[in-house]
C-alpha cells in the first residue's frame, strides 16, 4: 500500500520508493517483482531510475540461484552416472569376496560387498 501511495503521488518520491523497495525485498514481505513493476509503471511520472537498483538486485539474485541450481544438477547427474555404473558392474560382473580370518561358514555375501555370518 505504501508503494502504491508513493507511486500515485505527484512528486517523484525517489528516496521513499527506494526505502520501500528495500523493505519489499525482505523474505517476510516478499512482493513479486512483477507486481512492483506493474504498480510503478502504472504512473508515468516515476522515472525508471527509481527501480533500476531494485531490478538489478532481483536479477542478480535470480542469476545466482540459477547458477546454484545448475551446479546441483551437474552434481546429481554425476552421482546418477556413478550409481548406474555401479549397478551395471554389480549385475554383470562377478564379485570376489576376500576371506577374512574371523569369518566362519555359513556366511552370506551381499552385493554391497559386506558379509554376515552366525
Amino acid at each position: 500500500q505504501a508503494l502504491k501511495y508513493f507511486a500515485e503521488h505527484e512528486d517523484p518520491c525517489e528516496d521513499e520508493i527506494a526505502q520501500i523497495l528495500d523493505h519489499i525485498e525482505d523474505p517476510k514481505i516478499h512482493l513479486a517483482p512483477l507486481m512492483v513493476l506493474q504498480i510503478l509503471s502504472a504512473h508515468k511520472s516515476k522515472p525508471f531510475g527509481v527501480v533500476k537498483d531494485y531490478v538489478i538486485r532481483i536479477l542478480q539474485r535470480e542469476r545466482d540461484a540459477m547458477e546454484e541450481d545448475e551446479q546441483a544438477i551437474e552434481k546429481f547427474q554425476r552421482e546418477t552416472s556413478d550409481m548406474r555404473k555401479e549397478i551395471e558392474e554389480l549385475t554383470t560382473k562377478p564379485t570376489t569376496f576376500m576371506p577374512s580370518r574371523d569369518l566362519m561358514l555359513p556366511a552370506v555375501h551381499f552385493l554391497c560387498k559386506h558379509s554376515y555370518h552366525e
